[in-house]
């Protein structure tokens, strides 16, 4: 894991939605604003007085390295997603890679772990810029779209033919890969994660070893990554400490509840950020959870959504 520092969050990183039309005037001054109230370091006034619309992202980079100005369709909420194959889609230096979700098209289709996309229809994805692939994944529902997939060391290439369907992926997911139940955690979403994951192991009996995947976890709520690891933690522990611009702090503690004392092992990736960094690392800190994979993102801030006024 890269870059955590032992229970200590700096919030940090801002993100706003907006149309496509461009930033106006008033937009500008609302973006100052909320920089000056909400930047984890006090913005230079020069930098703020420099930010314009022809420069409005690359403006904000050396403010806070994490904020960023996005078009209002890019945070589409999950009723207006286009039907997909059921599968989240990542970038790594060896290509491109998907991720099912539970009991979507590509689970269903045997594919229980992520397997590389090597084309899609016939076009191969090799080289593609990650949104037009997205783009080629889509369509509508009961579409029958044709993808070429390796698995494991792909001795053969794999040909699938999937109906699309449309598909609100949950926070959380249990799978058996290879005879070995895995609770595959996506993203922390407020008053969800927890709940889920305590329900899911509430089946579990005796001290059997539990395996969180966190591979693909990207982040999610902070708060609701405190309390899910708070589930491991005996009453009183600290998960966090919270430190403003001000140095003013904010201790977090694992409250008095059930707690579940079964060995954990958390499975990492370089995909695994933000609050999914944080979770692995308040458990890693106590000795209460061993860490496998692969060195972490390193992005361990949590970040606000803005709305602007004009969308």
């Amino acid at each position: 894991m890269k870059g955590l520092a032992l229970l200590q969050i700096a919030f940090a990183g801002l993100i706003w939605t907006m149309p496509a039309m461009g930033v106006d005037s008033a937009v500008l001054g609302e973006i100052r604003d909320v920089l000056k109230e909400h930047a984890l370091n006090e913005p230079d006034a020069t930098l703020l007085n420099a930010l314009e619309p022809g420069n409005i992202n690359s403006g904000l980079q050396q403010i806070d390295s994490w904020a960023v100005l996005m078009d209002a369709s890019n945070s589409t909420s999950a009723n207006e997603r286009p039907a997909g194959i059921g599968a989240e889609l990542y970038a790594t230096a060896a290509g491109l890679w998907l991720m099912p979700y539970a009991d979507g098209p590509l689970m269903r289709a045997g594919v229980v772990d992520r397997v590389k996309l090597l084309s899609v229809e016939g076009q191969a994805v090799e080289g593609k810029p990650l949104a037009d692939v997205v783009q080629l994944l889509g369509g509508s529902d009961g579409q029958i779209l044709r993808l070429e997939i390796c698995r494991g060391n792909c001795d053969a290439p794999e040909v699938l033919s999937l109906p699309l369907e449309t598909y609100r992926p949950r926070s959380i997911e249990q799978v058996t890969i290879e005879g070995q139940m895995v609770y595959r955690l996506r993203s922390f979403v407020s008053s969800e994660t927890r709940v889920f994951l305590q329900s899911l192991l509430a089946a579990v009996t005796g001290e059997i070893p539990l395996l969180l995947d966190l591979r693909e976890c990207q982040g999610g709520d902070l708060y609701e990554a405190m309390n899910t690891a708070a589930l491991f933690l005996p009453a009183g522990q600290e998960l966090a400490t919270a430190l403003d611009r001000s140095g003013i702090s904010q201790r977090y503690s694992s409250p008095d509840t059930n707690k579940i004392a079964n060995p954990l092992t958390i499975l990492i990736s370089g995909n695994t950020a933000s609050a999914g960094e944080i979770f692995a690392g308040i458990l890693q800190a106590h000795g209460r959870a061993r860490l496998v994979g692969m060195r972490s993102y390193g992005k361990c801030v949590s970040q606000t959504d803005n709305r602007l006024s004009d969308g």
